[in-house]
C-alpha cells in the first residue's frame, strides 16, 4: 500500500530580507530578498553528519533556501549565511530561542530569550552602500578601507592560517590576524600585494589602533553583531556576550 501523506504541494517558505540588502550579489538577490525554508530531513542529515560546524553550516544552506543560478554558498556574505540559518531555525522550531549566561558582576545565572531572527540586533546596510567601509586609525592616522567577508573568504582564511601554523612557531591562533587581514582593501590608498603583507602590517599596529581596527569591522559589518549587550536583571550590570548556538539551536526540547 502506497504512503498517503497529508502534506500536499511544495514546501512552504517565507521571504526574508538579508542584512546586506543584496549589495554583494550583483542583482541576483534584489534588495536582499530570499525565500527560506524549515529544516527538512536532507538538512538534518547534513547536521547529523561528520565535519566541523563551518562545513555543516555551508552544507545545509542549499536545503533551506533557493539560491539563484550563478550564486554559490561561497559567494554569500558570512553574516547573510548566519541570518539564513537563524531564519530557518525560526521556521522549524518557532522563533523563540533561549540560552543561559552568568553575570560577571554578581555571578547569578540568567536565561536570555530572543525572537529569531528579528528580535536580535541586526546591522543593515543603507541602499547607498557600495561594499566598502573606510576609517582612520587614531594613533597611526592610517586610512584603512575594508570589505566584508564571504563564506569563501572564511574558507580561504582557514586554509591559509592552517598552512601558516604548520610552517611557523608563532603563539596563538594565526587565523585571528589572517581573518582581519582578509578584510583589508587598501591602507592610505596603497593596495596590498598579499595577505601576508597585511598580516605583517597588522602586527606593527599598537596602542589604540588594534582595538579600533577590530571594532570598526565588527560594528559596521551587516548582520548580527558578534557581541550582544545584556543587562543583568539582578544587579543591573551591563555586559557583552557572544550569541550562543547551543545544542538546542538544532535540537530543541519541547
Amino acid at each position: 500500500m502506497a504512503i498517503k501523506s497529508n502534506k500536499q504541494g511544495p514546501r512552504a517558505g517565507k521571504e526574508f530580507i538579508l542584512p546586506s540588502g543584496g549589495y554583494p550579489y550583483k542583482g541576483k538577490l534584489p534588495e536582499g530578498r530570499i525565500t527560506v525554508y524549515a529544516f527538512n530531513f536532507d538538512a538534518e542529515q547534513v547536521l547529523a553528519g561528520d565535519g566541523d560546524g563551518a562545513s555543516k553550516m555551508n552544507g545545509v544552506i542549499p536545503y533551506i533556501c533557493n539560491l539563484p543560478e550563478g550564486l554559490e554558498v561561497s559567494d554569500l556574505l558570512a553574516p547573510d549565511q548566519f541570518y539564513i540559518l537563524l531564519a530557518a531555525r525560526s521556521l522549524s522550531f518557532g522563533a523563540s530561542y533561549s540560552f543561559s549566561t552568568s553575570c560577571p558582576a554578581c555571578d547569578k545565572p540568567e536565561k536570555h530569550t530572543f525572537t529569531l531572527p528579528e528580535g536580535l540586533p541586526i546591522n543593515r546596510v543603507e541602499e547607498s552602500f557600495e561594499g566598502y567601509h573606510t576609517f582612520t586609525l587614531p594613533d597611526s592616522q592610517d586610512v584603512v578601507k575594508v570589505r566584508f567577508l564571504t563564506v569563501g573568504d572564511d574558507l580561504s582564511v582557514d586554509a591559509a592560517a592552517k598552512q601558516f601554523k604548520m610552517n611557523a612557531r608563532d603563539p596563538g591562533d594565526p587565523g585571528y590576524k589572517f581573518r582581519l587581514a582578509k578584510h583589508v582593501v587598501s591602507v592610505n590608498d596603497g593596495l596590498p600585494e598579499s595577505l601576508q603583507e597585511v598580516v605583517a602590517y597588522l602586527s606593527e599596529l599598537d596602542g589604540k589602533d588594534p582595538q579600533v581596527f577590530k571594532r570598526e569591522i565588527e560594528t559596521n559589518q551587516p548582520g548580527v553583531p558578534p557581541l550582544l549587550t545584556i543587562q543583568c536583571p539582578s544587579c543591573s550590570e551591563q555586559y557583552e556576550i557572544p550569541f550562543k548556538m547551543t545544542q538546542e539551536f538544532f535540537r530543541p526540547k519541547w
